[in-house]
């Protein structure tokens, strides 16, 4: 519809022209300038593409700044912006390319035909490692162990980490919690410990209780007879024994007869009991005889 506007014009215009005897030349140089002009494009609004940045010392990042206009697509202005830091000792950036220099915090401002974005970025120190205090443990039972992180910074110093870094358990035989190993059951597990870009890995074995003892599993006592003392020992799968006497629960099915604590049984009246000795997932009988 414009291009037939336009030619009807430059129709009338033409033949005004020719009919005073007027040069045609103004009226075709206005045309051509007409018709050949662009639409001037209106910025609507600058996206940038991180609005946060969280760096550490000596890393850098590149940012990219698109403009919208009221019509068409989003274009990429990051080169013809201006760009700005808050603050130069923290964080420094050139054509939206942005290199941390300290620990601090700084906002990058982006300015583009008169309208601005702000990226805030976060400078931390450089992670050099993670260390753990202990890289393998063993584990009975009821043993717990707890270990430590620490961050190792490429300036030589250091951070106790441990509640802050992020654990994960590969196998079923043990939980972790802010560095605290709890067993499950037997088996191996590896704990892992992630911070920052960096990892430490900590192998653990748990070793369950392969069978329970005690000192006997017969008695005879005549009425009247002092307390007398049983052992009871956990017998693990690695060779390795426990004194569990105060540790295991002990029970007489008939307290009449004996009772039992700690392992300390007492005769009161003739006739046969039972003293049941649990600890974890064992038991044993203790078969007592009063006379």
């Amino acid at each position: 519809m414009k291009k037939n506007r336009l030619y009807k014009v430059l129709g009338l215009g033409l033949a005004i022209c020719m009919a005073f005897g007027m040069p045609t030349t103004s009226v075709l140089e206005a045309a051509s300038k007409s018709a050949t002009k662009p639409v001037e494009k209106v910025l609507s609004s600058l996206k940038i593409s991180a609005n946060t940045l969280a760096l550490e010392a000596g890393d850098a990042k590149s940012l990219t700044l698109s403009a919208q206009y009221t019509e068409g697509k989003p274009t990429s202005v990051t080169p013809k912006a201006a760009w700005n830091t808050s603050n130069s000792s923290v964080a420094t950036v050139t054509n939206g390319r942005v290199k941390a220099v300290g620990v601090g915090t700084a906002d990058i401002t982006a300015n583009y035909m008169g309208k601005s974005v702000t990226t805030t970025v976060t400078v931390t120190k450089k992670l050099k490692a993670l260390e753990v205090s202990s890289k393998k443990v063993d584990l009975l039972r009821d043993d717990t162990k707890k270990v430590t992180v620490t961050a190792v910074y490429t300036d030589s110093s250091k951070e106790n980490v441990t509640d802050k870094v992020t654990w994960q358990v590969k196998g079923n035989a043990v939980t972790v919690d802010k560095g605290l190993i709890k067993p499950k059951e037997a088996g191996a597990a590896t704990v892992t410990a992630s911070f920052g870009n960096k990892k430490t890995t900590v192998s653990v074995q748990v070793d369950l209780m392969n069978k329970l003892v005690v000192t006997t599993q017969q008695l005879h006592f005549f009425k009247g007879d002092d307390e007398l003392e049983i052992k009871a020992t956990a017998v693990y799968k690695a060779g390795l024994n426990e004194d569990v006497t105060s540790k295991a629960t002990w029970t007489s099915n008939n307290k009449d007869i004996v009772t039992v604590r700690n392992g300390k049984i007492t005769p009161h009246k003739a006739g046969k009991a039972t003293v049941n000795v649990k600890f974890g997932n064992k038991s044993v009988n203790i078969t007592v005889n009063v006379y």
